[in-house]
């Protein structure tokens, strides 16, 4: 898929795009926990690359996850499972094997929050229990929430998830007026609301 080709050659980390180096799922079991448990508190979520190598400069080089490594991860449902065993409520990542250029990468994708931010259930190394993770404004690296920019952004989102339930509930009671035909223009819209009205 290209989208996943876009994502091992983007060779630069973000909000949303984590490089891990390949590894076996022991070694990187709590990594990819906390990793995932911040960028499900962030906007639109985000993708992990196991098989990636930092060079000097910062930008990273797709090395390929090597079969020994790969074949000592779970199945998809076996690692939403790990996850989910220091998740509250529960994420769903999704979990795929992509081949690019002969070599084998591992790529997590992980949605943002469905209703309410996502905490950490259970200490172990750099898990905290109790702990609130996200990804950071300031660098791409996954934090407990400890600034003020950090936990605005997340209560934006939560914010803004929430104002979108209410809305598709006050419109399936019929409060509210359909939402505009994608394509509308504004008087289009505003035309459309007022005769529904």
């Amino acid at each position: 898929m290209a989208v996943f080709d876009d994502l091992i050659l983007a060779g630069r980390e973000s909000a949303s795009l984590e490089y891990k180096r390949s590894a076996t799922w022991s070694e990187l079991r709590v990594s990819l926990i906390r990793t995932v448990l911040g960028m499900s508190n962030t906007r639109n979520g985000g993708s992990i690359v196991v098989g990636m190598v930092e060079e000097e400069d910062g930008t990273f080089t797709p090395q390929g996850l090597g079969s020994d490594d790969l074949g000592t991860f779970p199945a998809e449902e076996d690692f939403q499972a790990a996850i989910n065993g220091f998740a509250e409520p529960f994420v769903e990542p999704a979990m795929d094997i992509h081949e690019h250029q002969g070599k084998q990468f591992l790529i997590v994708t992980v949605p943002e929050f469905e209703y309410e931010p996502v905490l950490c259930t259970k200490a172990e190394d750099r898990l905290k229990e109790g702990a609130l993770y996200v990804r950071s404004t300031r660098k791409p690296e996954t934090v407990e929430v400890r600034t003020t920019t950090d936990m605005r952004a997340l209560m934006r989102l939560a914010t803004d998830k929430a104002l979108g339930r209410e809305v598709e509930r006050l419109r399936a009671l019929d409060l509210l007026p359909a939402a505009p035909v994608t394509g509308d223009t504004d008087a289009e819209a505003f035309a459309r609301q007022i005769e529904d009205i």
